[in-house]
């Protein structure tokens, strides 16, 4: 797994966790055309719409953001959703009931999440949610210590963290050595099993981007489980124990997804046009794809240029494979925004795919959606090819 630094990340995950804001109801409705179906747009509007008290437009958002999400397979993310859009209009039963259906249906039947969300009771799910709190933090925020009781039991709503354990590989010789995992979205950690007794984390846990998670009090959980025997059976056939070299994090973690809003790369040429003046070509980065449109980033080398010139701008988008494959798609730029860096600002443009042929559909459908392998051999031909 390639971490992702913070130049290379995707723009709707810096939108989802908060480090890249936007200003305008425009700017969300541009990026929601490229992107109709992503949770993380709709999501990110509804809190936008939420801060300037538009009640009935948040709720649509959020449940829009809880349908796109269970659509991702993306569990946590629909549950904050939903828990966002019921503190606004309180549902009725048989709105949680159809909630928790569909939520039994919208998980990968291969991800650790399954086994707990296929087999929770509605009531469980409710007394659950009712107790899960929100809280973001900061890029290299220590979160756990190790030796710190642990006192919560958190799941990754967004974002990229840190694990580091520290173990004795050599008795005799008193030799240590740290292991280091990842921990992302939709995974869980904490240390709190056995629920009744005191635990201490065996690791440092810090965050490498800026995270937003939801989180139970152990207290809470023992109080939960306590009415809810069965939740904790649930509980505790995911913990696997300890931190190990042998098993590795205490809690399963989810597969990377493998749909559209992992981080491929292509370089992209440009082509933009205005009336009758000769095209302009750009040599960009994508970091959002879909069937509707996409990001580019330009990079640092366009970074003083006027984003007004961009606007409403046909465009001739050319990706072009580390294998050599590729396509071309006319499209309108729609939507461009400057972003500091480190080293100086970078402008991201958004471009929306119009008309979109039916070979660059398939064209597009294989490069979104393309097996995990073949993702983890791509990661490998951009690191050399974008070198």
């Amino acid at each position: 797994m390639i971490f992702q630094t913070e130049y290379k990340r995707s723009i709707l995950n810096r939108i989802a966790d908060g480090s890249l804001s936007l200003t305008s109801e425009k700017e969300y409705q541009d990026l929601m055309s490229l992107f109709p179906d992503k949770g993380d747009i709709y999501r990110a509007y509804g809190d936008f719409l939420s801060e300037r008290k538009k009640k009935n437009d948040a709720f649509q958002s959020y449940t829009r953001a809880t349908q796109n999400f269970l659509g991702e397979y993306k569990t946590f993310q629909a549950i904050v959703s939903k828990i966002l859009a019921w503190s606004i209009f309180k549902p009725t039963h048989a709105e949680g009931r159809s909630f928790h259906s569909a939520l039994r249906f919208g998980i990968k039947e291969e991800s650790p999440l399954h086994f707990l969300f296929v087999n929770i009771t509605y009531q469980e799910l409710i007394a659950l949610m009712l107790r899960l709190v929100r809280e973001r933090f900061d890029a290299g925020r220590t979160i756990i210590r190790t030796g710190q009781t642990c006192s919560d039991v958190f799941f990754v709503v967004s974002g990229t963290l840190e694990e580091k354990v520290v173990q004795l590989v050599n008795a005799q010789e008193n030799r240590s050595e740290p292991l280091t995992q990842h921990i992302f979205d939709n995974d869980i950690f904490g240390d709190v099993f056995p629920i009744q007794k005191k635990t201490t984390s065996l690791s440092d846990i810090k965050t490498l981007t800026p995270v937003e998670v939801v989180k139970i009090s152990k207290t809470a959980l023992a109080e939960t489980c306590q009415k809810y025997p069965h939740l904790e059976q649930l509980l505790i056939k995911l913990y696997k124990g300890p931190p190990s070299r042998e098993h590795g994090r205490s809690w399963p973690s989810v597969r990377r997804s493998t749909r559209h809003d992992n981080p491929v790369r292509a370089t992209m040429m440009l082509a933009l046009r205005r009336g009758n003046a000769a095209p302009v070509a750009f040599e960009g980065v994508s970091r959002d794809i879909s069937l509707g449109g996409v990001c580019i980033d330009l990079g640092l080398k366009y970074g003083s240029m006027r984003t007004e010139a961009l606007s409403d701008t046909k465009s001739i988008v050319e990706i072009k494979l580390p294998s050599g494959d590729g396509t071309s798609i006319p499209g309108w730029v729609i939507w461009s925004k400057k972003i500091k860096e480190p080293g100086g600002t970078s402008i991201i443009i958004g471009i929306k795919f119009e008309p979109l042929s039916n070979d660059a559909r398939d064209f597009l459908k294989v490069y979104c959606f393309g097996y995990e392998s073949e993702h983890s051999l791509m990661w490998g031909l951009w690191e050399d090819y974008l070198a």
